[in-house]
């Protein structure tokens, strides 16, 4: 038990930040991670590229019913009084349109399907929605363009047909009664997963 321990110590801490392992911050755009791996038999690494969409099902034990095509919006933001927010930041991004367009900014991919919350009972099934952006590294237009993608496809997170919804980055979602238990992070619970045996 303590060998397994120090074991666990050492490869939670003294590994931060190491390019030989998954790096849960930088999932800003899902189609571009790298990963260095050892090579077999030597000291050589070689970079590849992650498919983030299909570990992250695997990790979850997602059975998939529908894996969208990515796309890409263009989305008309304009920015509205929020007496919600502080004075000094009275204002947040709003959209007023969105179409779907090969050379818009904003990039979504969904994907569709199903968990057993008891593994192995077909009845325990509960739905579940996977979002992944690319991310603009502006909050409150990524935010817009969520609240947008999501108004476009009849998603309410408050009152969904789906169980969990997962997102990646950063959101203002809603996260009170029962969005509260529904909305997750993709990045916090990638590495929950990865680390729940080690």
């Amino acid at each position: 038990m303590a060998r397994d321990y120090m074991l666990k110590y050492w490869l939670e801490f003294e590994t931060v930040g190491s390019p030989s392992l998954l790096n849960v911050r930088e999932f800003t755009d899902p189609t571009s991670y790298k990963l260095k791996v050892k090579q077999a038999g030597s000291d050589a690494q070689v970079e590849k590229t992650i498919d983030l969409v299909e570990t992250f099902n695997w990790l979850i034990g997602l059975h998939v019913a529908h894996l969208d095509q990515p796309r890409r919006y263009a989305i008309e933001l304009v920015r509205e009084a929020d007496p919600e927010l502080p004075k000094d930041q009275d204002t947040r991004w709003r959209s007023t349109a969105i179409k779907e367009r090969d050379d818009g900014e904003f990039w979504f991919r969904a994907v569709e399907g199903h968990i057993l919350s008891v593994p192995g009972d077909e009845l325990s099934r509960e739905r579940v929605l996977v979002i992944w952006r690319k991310l603009t590294g502006d909050s409150g237009r990524d935010q817009a363009a969520l609240e947008a993608w999501l108004n476009k496809r009849g998603i309410n997170p408050r009152e969904s047909e789906f169980e969990h919804i997962y997102v990646n980055g950063n959101h203002a979602l809603p996260s009170d009664g029962d969005a509260a238990t529904r909305v997750r992070l993709i990045e916090e619970t990638f590495a929950q997963r990865m680390w729940e045996d080690a």
